[in-house]
């Protein structure tokens, strides 16, 4: 949902816009290649966009408005479903309490609650006018560095560093629990020429 704008086109109910997300993701993808990635116009096309999308019910919208309403509406719901059944399925077994052929529901519903608040925080940054670089494994240095200004070091790691900040320097990263968060420009869609202004580091954990 964080790195893909229009994740919930994936599960969009009218056939013709199956495949809509990839489709939108590449265009919006290989809009910043070709402009950079601080272009504005590119990322105010994708604000304009989904806000289009969400609209908000009411008595007197036009009936193609009111379809296109619950259309999204749907189609969220469905692509949130199977995001909770793909994380079971991947990863269930670190979950407390979820066992593979046995009743869930109530692990699956508490699932759903909690990408339903997921989905509203990402609407909500994908809407702002804003530009977003969300960086993983991939983007980072391989090893480690205590004084690294895009990454720190979990909190299980806290103990050994406390005694040595640089106990952990050159180590290798085997995971990141949380990736580095950095926005250009602001959320009115002025202030695009000067660093992105970082908001979250990346947690790592090292071997």
């Amino acid at each position: 949902m964080l790195t893909q704008p229009f994740w919930f086109f994936s599960s969009y109910v009218p056939a013709r816009y199956q495949g809509g997300d990839l489709f939108l993701q590449r265009l919006y993808l290989d809009l910043l290649k070709a402009y950079g990635e601080d272009h504005k116009e590119v990322h105010q096309l994708r604000s304009d966009l989904l806000r289009l999308f969400e609209v908000q019910k009411a008595k007197d919208l036009p009936p193609e408005v009111d379809l296109l309403r619950t259309t999204t509406e749907d189609s969220k719901l469905m692509a949130r479903i199977r995001l909770a059944t793909r994380f079971l399925s991947s990863v269930g077994g670190l979950v407390p309490g979820y066992v593979p052929g046995v009743d869930t529901a109530d692990i699956h519903e508490e699932l759903m609650e909690i990408l339903q608040i997921a989905a509203c925080i990402c609407f909500k940054i994908h809407t702002q006018r804003n530009g977003w670089k969300c960086e993983g494994i991939k983007d980072l240095p391989s090893t480690f560095s205590h004084d690294s200004s895009i990454m720190e070091a979990h909190s299980l790691h806290t103990t050994l560093l406390s005694d040595d900040p640089k106990a952990l320097d050159e180590k290798l990263i085997l995971l990141i629990s949380q990736p580095k968060f950095a926005a250009i420009g602001k959320a009115d869609g002025s202030k695009y020429d000067g660093e992105p202004r970082m908001l979250k580091k990346a947690i790592v954990l090292m071997g």
